[in-house]
């Protein structure tokens, strides 16, 4: 059921709203440099909002990205111009180590026949992602122990913390993680353990652990490159309509008066 409604969802699975404020508790923002936070699939940018309200980042310190169209809309009503893109993750082209702090809610399914959207944008954020800097992946429980998933987060993040969310029929899991300054070799023992060993009930349904803070000592610039060459299908189709009507004639009354003899 939760594969179907995915589907339905076109692969859009928003955060709970009973969540947010959940998360939000687990991470504390202190001193007076504020963060860069991005969320690369922020939807209508309820939940990027919320998170950032809540951790005291301006608007000029959020970042999103989100593919749909009407969903863009809604989210460029909340941010500055230069901060929203409306963009395929796979064409949007970001400074590396440009972000504090990461909000991660991919879409859930296949992005080609050996990778799925989930790893993909696990991979894409850890290069955005300064060292020291907190991670959100917010997906289902089986992607964070599939292989490829766990080599990453073993070895480029400490993990503080996971826990389920409200969202029971997609097994939805929060793993809160800090990136590493240098990257280490995934332990193959803990791997095995993890993967072979543990399952989704014996994820804790809360937080169990403190708040993690976040104080930077200086501030850092937004990223020097955030743009896109993607071409969404609704512009292509309103540019096609625009062609058509410019090289289409017209019709007039004359033709209609015209009598045959």
């Amino acid at each position: 059921m939760a594969r179907l409604q995915n589907y339905i969802d076109e692969a859009y699975v928003p955060t709970g709203q009973e969540d947010i404020p959940v998360i939000a508790g687990t991470l504390k923002v202190e001193g007076a440099v504020v963060p860069a936070l991005i969320d690369p699939c922020a939807a209508d940018g309820e939940t990027l909002l919320q998170l950032a309200g809540a951790w005291g980042i301006t608007p000029e310190r959020t970042y999103g990205i989100e593919v749909n169209y009407r969903r863009h809309a809604a989210l460029a009503q909340r941010l500055p111009a230069g901060n929203c893109l409306l963009a395929d993750i796979t064409m949007a082209k970001c400074s590396a180590w440009a972000f504090d702090i990461a909000y991660v809610n991919p879409p859930y399914g296949d992005l080609s026949t050996f990778e799925r959207w989930e790893g993909y944008f696990l991979n894409w954020v850890t290069h955005r992602l300064r060292s020291g800097g907190v991670l959100y992946w917010v997906v289902p429980y089986g992607q964070v122990v599939s292989d490829g998933n766990l080599t990453t987060l073993l070895a480029k993040y400490e993990i503080h913390q996971m826990w389920q969310t409200s969202l029971a029929q997609y097994r939805q899991v929060v793993v809160q993680a800090v990136k590493r300054a240098k990257e280490v070799i995934a332990d193959g023992k803990l791997k095995q353990i993890i993967g072979r060993w543990t399952g989704l009930e014996n994820v804790p349904t809360r937080p169990t652990q403190g708040a993690l803070t976040v104080a930077l000592g200086e501030e850092h610039p937004g990223p020097a490159v955030f743009r896109t060459g993607y071409v969404p299908p609704e512009t292509l189709v309103q540019v096609n309509n625009r062609a058509i009507a410019a090289t289409t004639r017209p019709r007039t009354t004359q033709w209609h008066s015209v009598i045959p003899p």
